[in-house]
């Protein structure tokens, strides 16, 4: 793991910020298809629990892998957002409801 100091760089700080509104974004885009029933089974939203996911996945050096519970999503956005995954995961996310051949996750 990298150390990282309790006073993080400023552009470290700005990089976590755009993460976790990234995931909160992603959250009520999930929530808002789920009640508007164009997601079937249940979704377990994360929305206020942002800033967990991104504080350990920029803690995570590159090879690090990550094994998560019932709402590993975010920790997969969050991982992807600081460049330890080569793409954005929206569709490898998304991937798990209808089409998981390009699935990060598979529940």
């Amino acid at each position: 793991m990298q150390s990282l100091s309790p006073n993080l760089p400023p552009d470290t700080q700005r990089e976590m910020l755009r993460r976790m509104l990234t995931i909160r974004h992603f959250e009520e885009r999930a929530s808002a298809d789920y009640l508007a029933g164009k997601i079937y089974g249940v979704v377990h939203c994360y929305i206020g629990e942002e800033a967990v996911a991104t504080g350990v996945c920029t803690a995570l050096d590159r090879g690090d892998r990550i094994i998560s519970t019932h709402r590993g999503h975010d920790h997969c956005i969050a991982k992807a957002q600081g460049g330890t995954t080569p793409a954005w995961p929206s569709k490898a996310v998304v991937a798990v409801s209808p089409d998981r051949s390009q699935a990060t996750l598979i529940g």
